[in-house]
């Protein structure tokens, strides 16, 4: 599937889908509208493998969507928003750590960069090994 989405000033972000028509129709087909952030869309970046979208906001936000045409709703139902940035967030990203694992990359106005484990696993992985070296390291 091939999307086009669109980020409002309003915080919408409208979201298409290639309907591949020759029959004079237009190119994309609407499929659905997200209405989660509560100001003006800065950047949108979508996964085409993962089929993951992310947005980020005026409003500090930044908001993970899993988009599947047959489905739209659950993007809405099912988003997680991933909290850190005090301040309007301009950019986002990706790029894999020294391990090879993805990451998600997020700038804000402040010049703070966070990085976000793309996969879950990854995120409960790393935590498990903090803690077991902490034990390690307590008397």
């Amino acid at each position: 599937d091939q999307f086009l989405f669109v980020g409002t000033k309003s915080g919408k972000i409208f979201t298409y889908i290639n309907s591949s028509s020759s029959l004079g129709l237009p190119p994309f087909k609407h499929i659905g509208t997200l209405v989660l952030h509560r100001s003006g869309i800065t950047k949108l970046y979508f996964d085409e493998l993962t089929s993951t979208l992310y947005s980020s906001s005026f409003d500090n936000q930044i908001l993970k969507y899993k988009i599947e045409e047959e489905d739209f709703d659950r993007a809405v139902l099912d988003f997680v928003s991933l909290i850190g940035h005090e301040k309007w967030v301009w950019d986002i990203s990706h790029t894999k750590n020294k391990e090879g694992k993805d990451l998600i990359v997020t700038i804000d106005e402040n010049g703070n960069v966070l990085t976000w484990h793309k996969n879950q696993s990854d995120l409960i992985t790393k935590i498990k090994n903090l803690l077991a070296e902490r034990k390690g390291l307590e008397p």
